[in-house]
């Protein structure tokens, strides 16, 4: 219940009588028992502030319905209000959403250029704003010690190359007396295979002598024995003569008496005969068979002897075998020791030549060093900073400083002999917010301007994308590459870079402060084409800062009441401050 001021005031006089009234209950008479002078007017002073209760109460409600009343006209509808705002058009994507993000202009390529050799600085071809092109000597630095310890590093590789030469002159004489030890065991393994031949023959020699010695043997054998048989043949005919001597006796008396004819005698003189004859002829034979026996046994004795002397000579052979295999051995053993020294002069050899191409690296070091005393530029590009003056003192890898102040980041470096950067083509590094990280692809266009440069775009291209957003600002890393052939643009402007984006859902962007957002969800106040605000529930999509996408509830056009009031009703008439909101 809304109070009037008026009735306010009356409301506050009128509590103060009541609270007297209740202060003056404490104390109602006098000391003389009379009643006071105030608490002679409680009654009516209670009377007089129920009234004014009474009265607000009754007044109060009709005097808001008469107020109410005031705003509706004579049909029963709400009378319009003078309220005047500022509106906005919700504007639609096409499928396509351009961002626009800040970025700094780096040079393709910068680097600080140092010196890799300590000396003086004798000549000085560059200066700051100078082009320059890949290979152009920039500096010279005279180094004499430098130049001294090349001439003893190159003495030092000769004798390292005449002691690599001496070395393999020893592998080669080693190896010759490794081939002449071999042949020498070809040789010995001839002899060996020589005296097995020797052995194997003087070997079938004896089995040969053997074989002859049994065979004298069975002839002596068989001498024996026919002339065992021949004498017991001459036994048989000496006593067939024996008895035919006497039979020829007894015929030869009996014949002087006549008792016996001449026939027979001339036939006992002819068995007689006959006998004598047979014991001469078993004679000759038994004499002809001691001399074959004497014979057989002298052949017999004289292939023993063979076999003596084949047996001497199969081991002699042996013993022949035993020293050509004894001599291999030896042989072997010695192509051993002289291979041992061959392995060892090619250990030699492979030490010096290590030593070889260790002098020749200190050479090429120092021959690297002293050609680093002229300063080349390494690639195309502008001379940024220039540190040193021609007689300065230049340390390897400095100039008249530390490289440790080194900054990657800005293209004028404190420190070095020169700074040099590439222009011709630019990079420029842009933070993509979270919300479009995934909408950016390689290869893709971007329009780049510079606030200096006003009226003058440039066409950059995406080269890379970062794989991953940095957690610590929710952006990711894109790198522009921008053509600069004329060098119009300078490392280390700052630039804005708008990039399209393609969106296949086609959505509204409305400003965000024409957003309202409360109990009832997500709504905008659209105004009609008479003027009247009508409040509309909308599906949010996107949060891109000072817009925000709409995807359900606004086709694109309507025309959104900026920052609105908690006053405004629907089909409430407004007035449009702004120009560009007017429908």
């Amino acid at each position: 219940m809304e109070n009037h001021p008026a009735d306010q005031d009356q409301l506050d006089e009128s509590d103060i009588p009541i609270h007297d009234a209740h202060n003056s209950e404490r104390g109602s008479s006098l000391p003389d028992g009379s009643l006071s002078p105030r608490s002679a007017f409680k009654a009516p002073a209670l009377l007089i502030v129920l009234m004014i209760v009474l009265l607000v109460l009754g007044i109060v409600p009709r005097m808001r319905q008469q107020k109410l009343l005031a705003q509706l006209d004579p049909q029963g509808m709400p009378k319009i209000r003078s309220v005047t705002v500022n509106t906005a058009v919700a504007t639609t994507n096409n499928g396509f959403t351009q961002i626009t993000l800040p970025g700094n202009v780096q040079s393709i390529n910068e680097t600080t250029i140092n010196a890799r050799t300590t000396g003086y600085l004798r000549v000085l071809n560059a200066d700051i704003g100078y082009r320059v092109r890949a290979g152009q000597v920039l500096a010279i630095i005279e180094a004499p010690d430098l130049d001294q310890q090349l001439v003893q590093a190159s003495a030092d590789a000769s004798r390292s190359r005449a002691g690599h030469e001496q070395a393999k002159a020893d592998v080669v004489r080693n190896e010759a007396n490794v081939a002449q030890a071999q042949s020498e065991i070809v040789r010995l393994q001839s002899n060996l295979e020589s005296a097995r031949a020797t052995v194997i023959h003087a070997n079938s020699r004896l089995i040969a002598a053997l074989g002859s010695v049994s065979e004298a043997q069975a002839r002596v054998q068989q001498s024996e024995k026919r002339l065992v048989g021949l004498q017991a043949d001459y036994q048989r005919t000496r006593t067939r003569l024996t008895l035919a001597a006497t039979t020829l006796n007894r015929w030869k008396e009996l014949a002087r008496g006549g008792a016996v004819s001449g026939q027979d005698l001339d036939e006992s003189q002819a068995t007689y005969d006959v006998s004598l004859a047979d014991v001469n002829s078993s004679q000759a034979a038994v004499d002809s068979g001691i001399a074959d026996t004497g014979a057989a046994r002298a052949v017999l004795s004289a292939r023993e002897g063979d076999v003596l002397a084949a047996r001497a000579d199969v081991t002699s052979a042996q013993q022949q075998v035993k020293a050509a295999e004894a001599a291999i051995e030896s042989g072997k053993a010695g192509v051993a020791a002289v291979a041992a020294g061959v392995v060892a002069a090619r250990a030699y050899v492979a030490a010096a030549s290590a030593g070889v191409d260790s002098s020749n690296a200190n050479v090429h070091r120092y021959a690297a060093l002293r050609s680093f005393e002229r300063v080349t530029a390494p690639f195309d590009g502008v001379i940024t900073a220039r540190n040193v003056d021609v007689g300065a003192l230049i340390n390897a890898a400095s100039a008249g400083g530390s490289i440790a102040g080194y900054d990657p980041s800005t293209t004028v470096p404190k420190s070095g002999m020169l700074g040099i950067a590439r222009t011709d083509i630019l990079r420029i590094q842009v933070p993509i917010p979270q919300t479009y990280a995934t909408e950016i692809k390689q290869g893709q266009t971007a329009s780049v301007t510079i606030r200096e440069m006003p009226g003058r775009s440039y066409t950059a291209t995406v080269f890379w994308v970062s794989g991953a957003l940095d957690a610590s600002s929710r952006t990711r890393m894109v790198e522009l590459r921008l053509p600069n052939p004329d060098n119009s643009v300078v490392p280390g402007m700052y630039a804005r870079a708008t990039l399209s984006l393609h969106n296949p859902e086609c959505v509204c962007r409305i400003p965000a402060s024409a957003l309202i957002v409360d109990a009832d969800g997500s709504r905008v106040v659209v105004l009609d084409t008479k003027r009247a605000i009508h409040f509309v529930h909308v599906r949010l999509g996107r949060d891109l800062g000072k817009e925000v996408e709409v995807t359900s509830g606004l086709r694109g056009g309507e025309a959104l009441v900026l920052d609105p009031s908690l006053d405004l009703y629907d089909g409430q008439h407004v007035e449009i401050a702004n120009a560009n909101g007017s429908i």
